[in-house]
């Protein structure tokens, strides 16, 4: 039977912060692993599979062929309508993109 946890890893909202600005100063918010946990979790979940099924399943990587397979259907889409619209492939600018804690810009390395 699942059983959420019910303490939280951060008591102090400062710490949680600190915490994610130190794991990288370009990726406060992993998306990628937001969505692993709920398939994992709907995946051992759900019934359909027993607890070991479900694992063999986490392990050989097939989240992320699924993670991959999204990302080549973005990327298709994006290029067929860049097409269609007779335009160049469009790239948006870094520096509008990247989220740095100020901490880390001096360690900026030339990404331009």
């Amino acid at each position: 039977m699942y059983e959420p946890q019910s303490q939280t890893k951060f008591r102090n909202p400062k710490h949680e912060k600190r915490y994610f600005y130190s794991q990288k100063p370009n990726l406060i918010l992993n998306v990628d692993g937001c969505i692993a946990v709920c398939l994992v979790d709907l995946l051992r979940h759900c019934g359909s599979f027993t607890r070991e099924e479900a694992d063999e399943f986490v392990s050989i990587g097939a989240l992320n062929g699924l993670f991959v397979l999204g990302r080549s259907i973005g990327f298709i889409g994006h290029y067929l309508d860049q097409k269609r619209l007779g335009q160049g492939l469009y790239r948006h600018p870094w520096d509008d993109i990247t989220y740095l804690h100020p901490d880390h810009l001096q360690h900026q390395a030339g990404f331009e």
